[in-house]
C-alpha cells in the first residue's frame, strides 16, 4: 500500500487473484455443458473423444505421479515451492502437461457433445492458462533453476507444439508468450 500525502492519499496495492487452474477448468466445463446442448454422440465422436481424453488423462496422471516421485508440489497456486525441475515423461513433450491435459479433457467433452458451441469454453481455458497462470510459474522456475530451466524452456515447447521450436533464440526473447514453458502445475 502506498500513501502520497503531496497530492492528498493515494491509496495503491498490487492484488493479484490466482484462481487455482482446476477451477478454471470446471467453469470451463460447466460452460460447455450451458453452452452446447446435450446431442447423441455418434460412434466417431465417442471414438474421437476417446482417443483425445485417453492420451489427456496421461498427461495428467503421468506428470503428476513424476512430480510427486520427483519430490516436487503440484501446487500450481503456491509457484515459489518447486524443488526440482521435471523433464521426464510427459515434460520432454510440453512444459506444460497437466494444462495440455485438462485443456484436451475439455476438447474431448466438446467432439463427445458434437458442438462446436463447446470449443469456445476450451480456448478460453488455454487462453486463460496461457496468459495468466503459466507466465507467473514460468517466472517462479527461472528465479529457482536458472540457466537450467532457460535449456528446458529453448528445448521444450510450453504446448505440443512451437512456432519458433527449430530457430535458436535467446534467454529473453518474448516467443514464450507464443507458446513455450515448464510447468508447476
Amino acid at each position: 500500500m502506498v500513501l502520497a500525502p503531496s497530492r492528498g492519499y493515494r491509496v495503491s496495492m498490487d492484488v493479484s487473484v490466482r484462481v487455482p487452474p482446476v477451477v478454471l477448468l470446471g467453469a470451463a466445463g460447466a460452460l460447455q455443458r450451458l453452452a452446447a446442448p446435450r446431442t447423441r454422440p455418434s460412434r466417431i465422436a465417442t471414438v474421437g473423444a476417446g482417443v483425445i481424453a485417453g492420451g489427456s488423462l496421461w498427461m495428467l496422471a503421468e506428470s503428476i505421479r513424476r512430480f510427486v516421485t520427483g519430490g516436487t508440489t503440484v501446487d500450481p497456486v503456491d509457484v515459489d515451492r518447486p524443488s526440482s525441475l521435471i523433464r521426464t515423461g510427459p515434460n520432454r513433450l510440453t512444459r506444460n502437461p497437466m494444462y495440455v491435459g485438462m485443456t484436451g479433457l475439455l476438447v474431448a467433452h466438446a467432439v463427445v457433445r458434437r458442438s462446436l458451441w463447446a470449443l469456445p469454453p476450451a480456448a478460453a481455458f488455454a487462453v486463460t492458462i496461457d496468459r495468466m497462470q503459466i507466465p507467473v510459474e514460468e517466472a517462479a522456475l527461472r528465479r529457482r533453476f536458472g540457466g537450467e530451466y532457460e535449456q528446458y524452456a529453448a528445448q521444450t515447447p510450453r504446448w505440443l507444439w512451437s512456432p519458433s521450436r527449430t530457430s535458436a533464440r535467446s534467454s529473453a526473447a518474448p516467443d514464450d508468450q507464443l507458446g513455450d514453458t515448464p510447468s508447476t502445475g
